[in-house]
């Protein structure tokens, strides 16, 4: 053989099968696709191609699968596995050329952006209410680079919620949208003015009061009294 390639597999997913299949049965199809793969990647080897060179198209691509191919058995080439197992990632990074992606295009910015525009797209529409939306749930909004912040407050209270989505909703309705002045008018291309946040007022700590030690009173000792001994008394003796 000239090359080996995988089989005994099942496939999955939509139009899959669980049940097994070898031999060529897989391994030929195997090959096939990657040749077809090879070939996407680097048209000019397909036929019809101005100055086409159909033997030297069919070497590139042989020798693409062969030389990139990972060696099993006896080193080299050998009569049970050929040039080894095929790779189609090695195949196609020795065969194409390499792609330089293309930067990512980032738009233009408009001349102005109206308030309510929450995307800086130019025009509100109702994926501005999307992101106000996703922002009042705490969801990642998405904005491009020259939205410099975002102004999804639309009823100028410094919270982002539903009631702001809703009066976007209305604008791109054609319903009234009532705003509090200054908060501008949706729509316009006044710069919003928000209310001042209310500064917390420190809660003063309490100084503990120190809980005075009692002062132990002191309990007298007595003092021992000496007892008298009685002085004898001479007790006469009669004269006989």
């Amino acid at each position: 053989p000239d090359i080996t390639s995988i089989d005994c597999v099942s496939v999955t997913g939509a139009g899959g099968f669980p049940s097994t299949f070898c031999g060529t049965s897989a391994a030929a199809p195997h090959i096939a696709g990657l040749a077809a793969l090879l070939l996407q990647c680097k048209p000019s080897l397909k036929a019809g191609e101005p100055g086409d060179n159909p033997s030297a198209d069919r070497s590139a691509l042989r020798n693409a699968l062969l030389n990139t191919a990972h060696d099993l058995g006896p080193a080299g080439v050998d009569n049970i596995y050929g040039s080894g197992r095929a790779d189609g990632l090695a195949a196609a990074t020795s065969l194409c050329p390499a792609i330089t992606p293309s930067p990512t295009p980032v738009g233009t910015p408009p001349a102005a952006v109206p308030f309510g525009d929450v995307d800086c797209s130019g025009t509100i529409t109702s994926v501005d209410a999307l992101k106000v939306l996703r922002k009042s749930v705490g969801l990642s909004v998405i904005l491009p680079p020259w939205c410099a912040s975002f102004l999804g407050d639309i009823d100028c209270n410094n919270v982002v919620n539903s009631v702001d989505a809703l009066k976007l909703l209305r604008h791109v309705a054609g319903l009234s949208v009532t705003q509090t002045p200054p908060c501008p008018v949706v729509g316009s291309f006044a710069t919003p003015t928000l209310s001042p946040s209310p500064s917390p007022t420190p809660t003063p700590t309490p100084t503990p009061t120190p809980t005075p030690t009692p002062t132990p009173t002191s309990t007298p000792i007595p003092t021992d009294t000496p007892t008298a001994t009685p002085a004898p008394t001479d007790t006469p003796t009669p004269t006989p």
